[in-house]
């Protein structure tokens, strides 16, 4: 008895364990993509009202950046280590570039890859659990984030893509990865989170045409502001702390 007692212990601890990883391991890649993806805003003078949101993109992105090496460091992984550190050493170039007045678009894509590259071994170390209300909010998270960084990407000229598994249409398989995440969250919650669910839905889906019908204009800056509000509506979610 003793014995079973002990195990069952040990495999409590071992699931508390796994589940912190995978939920630092998911919290990196959710900063690194909001590093990048503000980076950009504050980088491409075509967006909506440079001037007066330039300082503003600029600290979101040093924000997260900040948030970012603080995550990496509880994480205890070298190799992530390693690859913020490259991820900084890039940010100072390309930051370098720019009070130079150099052609930083060079700098950009060297950034856009370190934060590719990190994002990839944060994957490689996700531990994930079973379908959980927690776990799908990460997920959707994920999934708006990588949408904005797409839309700044693409929307910035000159830049590599550098997410990967989106097929020909990586707009459509996003919406489409969003959409049904929608619907998958809002099955696992409770009802007082309905409306937080569904506000947040409705903002989706205020923006996606802007996301799917590309014309002439870009709205850089609406498009980011509406995700993030959407993400930041879902973000108590993701606590492994938050009751179902």
């Amino acid at each position: 008895m003793r014995y079973r007692r002990g195990a069952i212990i040990a495999c409590v601890l071992l699931f508390a364990v796994h589940s912190q990883a995978s939920e630092i391991s998911q919290t990196i890649r959710y900063q690194g993509l909001k590093v990048t993806s503000n980076l950009l805003l504050y980088f491409n003078p075509n967006v909506d009202h440079y001037e007066r949101f330039a300082p503003a993109h600029a600290q979101r992105y040093q924000r997260s950046m900040n948030r970012l090496g603080t995550l990496v460091e509880q994480s205890g992984d070298r190799q992530l280590s390693d690859l913020y550190a490259q991820l900084h050493a890039r940010l100072t170039r390309l930051e370098q570039a720019k009070a130079e007045s150099l052609n930083h678009a060079r700098w950009i894509n060297a950034v856009l890859a370190s934060q590719a590259a990190l994002d990839l071994r944060a994957a490689e170390l996700e531990v994930l659990s079973e379908d959980t209300f927690q776990q799908n909010a990460r997920t959707l998270l994920l999934q708006l984030q990588q949408m904005n960084l797409l839309y700044q990407t693409r929307t910035f000229g000159s830049l590599q893509v550098f997410l990967q598994d989106l097929g020909d249409d990586p707009f459509i398989t996003l919406d489409q990865r969003i959409v049904t995440s929608f619907e998958e969250l809002s099955q696992l919650a409770s009802p007082e989170h309905q409306d937080i669910i569904e506000a947040a839905r409705r903002d989706y889906t205020f923006i996606r045409r802007s996301l799917l019908v590309h014309g002439e204009d870009w709205v850089q800056g609406s498009v980011a502001y509406y995700l993030s509000r959407i993400s930041q509506g879902l973000e108590p979610f993701t606590q492994t702390t938050q009751r179902q």
